[in-house]
């Protein structure tokens, strides 16, 4: 199949790459802005696209990080995505958007949270990701929500000496595009999902995958309030 992946050249994005080759699809690489839908509409129907992942964005670190970062971060993680979806219905072509449990905040009091749980973010990041689900999902696309994608996270920590000690449910990207590929073949597809692996802390995750032992855990205080356990459970499993 061809599978359009958007933001194949950012953070998240480069770790489906091999997982989509893997499952023996074609991994197409757009050249375009995304916040210029009508050049999304064209590049789907030249390159006959089967599916779309859309996993560009703008991540927590970068929404703190701009001084323009309120108005890019809507742009990019809410209206481009909403509009992608849109145009994705009307060409028939199945829409799915990788999403976080930052939009879950402090308010929310403490995981795991299934998809019935109402989102109260409290960072900009968690604000302009559910503006980008509930457009993508009034556009009849597919919301997947991950907590901590195990194979970044990996490396984001191959270099550090100090862990958080919060809970969160690690997933590997394979899940995310096993249950994609699943739903391109039988038609099998919920609106919203929280995919989930097991539950533990940062810091067993770094033990138990990474072999560590030279790293202090303790409770870092994020740069936004978000609950000690934000991990993700489902209705659905």
């Amino acid at each position: 199949m061809n599978i359009l992946l958007i933001g194949s050249t950012g953070q998240l994005g480069g770790w489906f790459i091999p997982v989509l080759e893997a499952y023996g699809h074609v991994q197409i690489d757009p050249r375009y802005d995304i916040r210029e839908p009508e050049n999304f509409r064209v590049y789907c129907h030249e390159q006959c696209v089967d599916a779309v992942i859309n996993a560009a964005g703008w991540n927590n670190r970068r929404c703190l990080g701009s001084p323009d970062a309120e108005t890019e971060a809507y742009e990019v993680n809410g209206k481009a995505a909403g509009k992608m979806a849109e145009l994705c219905r009307e060409m028939e072509i199945p829409f799915y958007h990788i999403s976080t449990e930052y939009v879950f905040g402090s308010e929310n009091g403490v995981g795991p949270f299934s998809e019935e749980v109402t989102p109260l973010p409290d960072s900009l990041y968690g604000q302009t990701k559910l503006c980008g689900d509930k457009a993508v999902l009034a556009a009849q696309g597919y919301v997947l929500r991950v907590s901590l994608l195990a194979d970044l996270f990996r490396h984001e920590v191959a270099a550090t000496n100090i862990i958080s000690s919060k809970l969160r449910a690690s997933v590997a990207c394979e899940r995310v595009i096993e249950y994609v590929t699943r739903g391109l073949a039988d038609g099998k597809r919920v609106p919203l999902l929280h995919i989930c692996g097991e539950r533990r802390s940062i810091a067993e995750f770094v033990r138990d995958e990474l072999g560590r032992t030279d790293v202090r855990f303790e409770p870092l205080i994020d740069n936004v309030p978000r609950p000690h356990d934000s991990s993700l459970c489902s209705i659905y499993s």
